[in-house]
């Protein structure tokens, strides 16, 4: 089943050839994308890349509207084969995307599924620059300040807090996905004890909002039903939202 909230953004599927769409035990009934859909589910090397779900279609609505509000430069960690840097591109910003599997023994099919998967259906390339790069490789060079950061790349301790810290150097905004993760809520606690503001969106993954400055984050209606289940485990994230109100 695919939810849209009252939040809508374009249908950019078309540009993705390969990608499955199914449930999986996460995600409350909801469709999951995840690509290498031409590999098998037991693929030594793409299997478990083809098990890795992309942001569902409601977590790409509640990320292209706040590019879309916000414009700018984006950066975006854990680009995989370019899910999320397309929905920021196509709201107008511009986007930097890392993602390390862009190199090394199978970084040429990476390349290629992403050139793919960027191509619009007239054959013009979206504008974004991927790196094929660590986040921690990238943060270590002179970078430019961002409109906005995606943190979604290596989920295990302490690279979700390490990406907060560099990010809070170079954005007012930063969002989280898979913010059910205790990892992941490190760097969430971590924004907000520096001030940064906390909008956490009721989604099956999970997406925190971390903003200072002027700015209103979009009102999402979620499926009550992912509300429900999604609630009891991110009790620490409701109640560091209370604290960032005040």
């Amino acid at each position: 089943m695919i939810y849209r909230s009252n939040l809508t953004c374009p249908d950019l599927t078309p540009y993705f050839k390969h990608t499955v769409s199914r449930p999986m035990p996460h995600s409350f009934g909801h469709d999951v994308l995840s690509d290498w859909g031409d590999k098998a589910d037991d693929d030594p090397i793409f299997g478990i890349y083809k098990r890795c779900g992309f942001w569902t279609h409601d977590e790409v609505a509640i990320l292209y509207n706040i590019a879309k509000q916000l414009g700018g430069r984006w950066l975006d960690i854990g680009g995989h084969t370019g899910w999320t840097a397309a929905h920021v591109a196509a709201a107008g910003c511009e986007v930097h995307s890392i993602e390390p599997m862009y190199r090394g023994e199978y970084g040429m099919e990476w390349n290629r599924r992403l050139i793919e998967n960027f191509s619009d259906l007239n054959g013009q390339i979206l504008p974004a620059t991927f790196h094929a790069i660590r986040s921690d490789e990238f943060f270590a060079v002179n970078v430019p300040d961002f409109k906005g950061v995606v943190i979604d790349g290596d989920h295990d301790r302490p690279h979700p807090l390490n990406d907060a810290i560099e990010s809070a150097n170079r954005s007012n905004l930063i969002l989280f996905h898979d913010a059910i993760g205790e990892p992941a809520q490190e760097g969430i606690r971590y924004l907000v004890e520096h001030g940064f503001n906390l909008k956490i969106y009721e989604t099956p993954h999970v997406v925190a909002c971390c903003w200072h400055g002027d700015f209103e984050p979009p009102h999402h209606v979620p499926d009550p039903r992912v509300s429900h289940g999604i609630r009891p485990h991110i009790q620490p994230l409701i109640e560091l939202q209370k604290v960032a109100a005040l």
